[in-house]
């Protein structure tokens, strides 16, 4: 993938932080899985979100998860319009960071990662939920619309992010 890319896949508004997240998410993982170099489009996704600096950030998130996990989640194509249960948790665990529910937090975090996993996955999530804070992103599980499901997916073709 190069940078045009992102603005050819993108599917979220600039103000939308939970579908950034999810598509970045998504990204990544493709990008992994194909051995494609991802940055540059992150690069333009999070300028467009006023948040150049947390590609660094999301990056060492995206790797303390993959090494953390304590079993394989779901994770959809990008072309997918429908969040799987686990990019639902992780955008709820996201939403819990920013909004300081230590409880909410630890509970969802325990359901995919290992003790030390969650430690390394949670330094990294409050850096980037702190940088979402401060551009006025506000990370909500409403941002999906994956509190209800909606319809029928696009493509439900889904990869797996194997830790």
């Amino acid at each position: 993938m190069n940078s045009s890319d992102a603005a050819d896949v993108m599917s979220w508004e600039s103000n939308n932080a939970g579908r950034l997240v999810i598509w970045a998410i998504r990204l990544w993982t493709q990008g992994r899985a194909r051995n494609l170099p991802v940055a540059p489009a992150l690069r333009v996704a999070f300028s467009r979100a006023n948040i150049p600096q947390a590609v660094a950030v999301f990056e060492r998130f995206m790797l303390a998860m993959d090494n953390g996990l304590c079993r394989d989640i779901r994770v959809n194509r990008i072309c997918n319009n429908q969040p799987t249960p686990d990019e639902v948790l992780l955008v709820e665990i996201l939403e819990r960071i920013q909004a300081r529910d230590c409880r909410g937090v630890r509970d969802g975090m325990a359901c995919l990662f290992t003790c030390e996993g969650c430690q390394r996955v949670y330094e990294q999530l409050d850096q980037l939920t702190a940088m979402m804070r401060d551009a006025n992103l506000m990370i909500s599980g409403a941002d999906l619309d994956c509190r209800k499901n909606t319809g029928k997916m696009e493509n439900p073709a889904s990869a797996r992010l194997v830790h």
